[in-house]
């Protein structure tokens, strides 16, 4: 992820950067990548975490879902054809939107820059009329988590209609529309975070892009390609903070460095 590359550019053209932060795991990463500045005055974190959160990270990923996914056999047909993961992702964000308005407001910050995996960001800077970027990560624009393995318009509908009557994922969106007039499946798809009027940015190639589904267009805007720009794969050097994973590993060992993206191994099937 650039993230740690690109805020230390933002702060050395004099930019306040604020990391909004749901787990301690990335704090020594980012303060790592940060030498040449100082805390507070050219950075500062917005730690919005619980000492619940942190137990609850420790645990297997199946922990996460208890209490707020089903479990299988009390799932509906629609919880049954969606991913347990992203449906608790999608609870979360809903969960966080809340924090997120708050420390987004408090800072009064002019630009927010995200992940978009995370819904609970995009979801506060729209409703604040804050301007975004999604920094996306994906092999291509055009990849969307709901849709890994549906391979026609017609598939990626259902899985879309299946993921939005979920239960956990309905009881969300109604929260969103009760507390906010904001219907989230009518301006975004689950974890893959899109705007028409965002710059979003994707690490990816762009010779391995497809179209953007039918489906994706209708939703984001017929125009969405158009807010899209590839920035090609990058490594991080060491002192810009670049890992394969964040610093905190639940067994214990270290971070390793991941190697250089092979442009050779692919360049074959380019040509």
């Amino acid at each position: 992820n650039p993230m740690l590359a690109l805020s230390s550019e933002l702060i050395g053209k004099g930019h306040h950067v604020r990391f909004l932060v749901v787990t301690p795991a990335n704090i020594e990463n980012i303060k790592n990548s940060k030498k040449e500045f100082e805390e507070g005055k050219d950075y500062s974190f917005a730690r919005m975490w619980t000492e619940e959160d942190v137990a609850s990270f420790s645990q297997h990923p199946r922990e996460w879902f208890k209490g707020i996914v089903p479990e299988y056999e009390d799932q509906s047909e629609a919880e049954r054809k969606s991913s347990d993961f992203l449906m608790w992702r999608f609870h979360e964000g809903v969960r966080a939107v809340p924090m997120y308005l708050e420390e987004l407001g408090t800072f009064k910050c002019d630009l927010l820059i995200t992940d978009p995996m995370v819904a609970g960001g995009p979801i506060a800077a729209t409703l604040l009329g804050i301007p975004v970027v999604s920094v996306v990560t994906f092999p291509q624009f055009g990849m969307f988590p709901l849709w890994l393995g549906a391979d026609t318009d017609e598939e990626r509908e259902a899985a879309f209609d299946n993921f939005r009557r979920a239960g956990v994922v309905a009881e969300a969106n109604d929260v969103l529309i009760d507390e906010y007039g904001f219907d989230f499946f009518e301006n975004f798809l689950p974890s893959h975070m899109l705007g028409d009027t965002w710059l979003n940015l994707c690490t990816g190639v762009r010779e391995f892009d497809v179209e953007m589904p039918r489906l994706a267009k209708k939703i984001f805007g017929e125009n969405i390609a158009e807010s899209c720009h590839y920035v090609g794969p990058m490594v991080l050097t060491k002192e810009q903070g670049h890992l394969s994973r964040t610093a905190v590993i639940m067994d214990g060992t270290s971070p390793t460095p991941s190697p250089p993206f092979p442009f050779h191994r692919v360049q074959k099937f380019k040509e």
